[in-house]
């Protein structure tokens, strides 16, 4: 299990590339990360959102980075009905496995 640290690292990483293909300088919301039993829930912003907290110098359009506690695999949340793809994205962990049938 990711403790919040090793998780957040990863989320870094996916925020820092975003960065730079962006050529905006974003960072975590502290006060805002979220634990859960299955994952850590990272809202980003841009630095100048995070220093005002103005609405007016939010960045549109991005949602937080999950990290799974269990595999470290993370992914950027949808930025509507965030709850919906929260659940969904957890789910699948819970989905039983299934093989391929052969092709007939």
């Amino acid at each position: 299990m990711l403790d919040r640290e090793a998780a957040q690292q990863i989320a870094l990483d996916i925020i820092g590339h975003l960065a730079k293909t962006s050529g905006r300088h974003y960072v975590v919301l502290e006060d805002a990360v979220q634990e859960h039993p299955l994952a850590w829930v990272f809202p980003f912003n841009s630095d100048v959102y995070a220093a005002s907290r103005d609405r007016r110098d939010l960045v549109l359009g991005i949602a937080p980075i999950v990290v799974k506690r269990k595999t470290g695999e993370a992914r950027m949340g949808t930025p509507v009905r965030f709850g919906a793809f929260l659940e969904r994205f957890l789910a699948e962990d819970d989905a039983p496995e299934t093989a391929s049938a052969p092709a007939a």
